[in-house]
């Protein structure tokens, strides 16, 4: 029988990155590990720390079951870094065909993906679903797999299909 899942969609936190709080080490090196050579060149120091800092801050609260889902434009003042892209964030427990899906619905709006960074990160998080830390990946006892996922593909304008996305 298929596990009931709830979807949270996330608007942007007003928060600039300059004022999250940054991200483990350990977190940054993960969500950037499957990096390609060429990807890694386009990705500078300070956008790589600018997105993890995004993306560990959007991820602090997910209940069990739920799925995590933004969609943004990245903004220089808000999010800490630009890019001519539109960004696609989605943390859930991981399972087969996570990023198929995410991809299908993206090709379905005619959309062309330029970057997917997808690591599955073990982590302790209470009762109530607050992030307590990321564990070590041979971790298994009290933790949980979850797929990370940070997409960019080419900039949605228009806000009604950025919302629709």
């Amino acid at each position: 029988m298929a596990r009931a899942t709830t979807t949270k969609t996330v608007t942007k936190n007003s928060k600039t990155a300059a004022t999250q709080s940054a991200p483990p080490n350990d977190f940054s090196t993960k969500l950037f590990s499957d990096l390609s050579e060429a990807d890694a060149a386009v990705l500078t120091g300070q956008r790589r720390k600018a997105i993890a800092a995004g993306f560990w801050q959007f991820m602090q609260q997910r209940k069990s079951g739920q799925a995590l889902i933004r969609v943004y434009n990245p903004d220089e003042q808000d999010d800490g870094w630009a890019h001519n892209c539109s960004v696609i964030e989605i943390v859930h427990e991981d399972m087969p065909f996570l990023v198929d899906s995410a991809m299908g619905a993206i090709n379905s709006f005619g959309l062309t993906v330029h970057l997917v960074l997808h690591p599955i990160m073990r982590v302790h998080r209470e009762a109530n679903g607050k992030l307590q830390d990321i564990a070590p990946a041979q971790e298994l006892r009290g933790t949980v797999a979850e797929s990370c996922t940070h997409i960019q593909c080419d900039e949605i304008r228009d806000p009604q299909q950025l919302k629709a996305l």
